[in-house]
């Protein structure tokens, strides 16, 4: 893999479960580590949900091989956050190629 190709930044969050003093289970997301990645932009659609049309992306992004992210973790890109919905290991490359979709908050 080229360098030259991962020039977007990119910010891993990672799921923190916490308990109340009630017992309700929250999760939260911290910052695991912000990283240089390569963007592809997949496809995008329209979906309606909740009576709200909501423009629904799948962007495709591209890691170094090192980095330790799995599919409960979040990406966060200008701004949005992304939902991992498959990692595939590239070892000939030595990356890791994250395929996301856009989350509607």
């Amino acid at each position: 893999m080229r360098a030259g190709l991962l020039n977007k930044n990119v910010t891993v969050l990672k799921p923190v479960i916490s308990v109340n003093e009630v017992g309700e289970q929250t999760t939260t997301y911290i910052t695991k580590f912000t990283t240089k990645a390569r963007l592809q932009h997949s496809l995008s659609s329209r979906d309606m949900e909740n009576t709200e049309i909501f423009f629904n992306y799948t962007e495709i992004f591209t890691f170094r091989s090192y980095h330790d992210i799995d599919e409960f973790d979040r990406l966060l890109y200008m701004g949005k956050t992304y939902r991992i919905f498959r990692i595939t290991p590239e070892p000939e490359q030595m990356a890791l190629t994250v395929y996301c979709e856009l989350i509607n908050e």
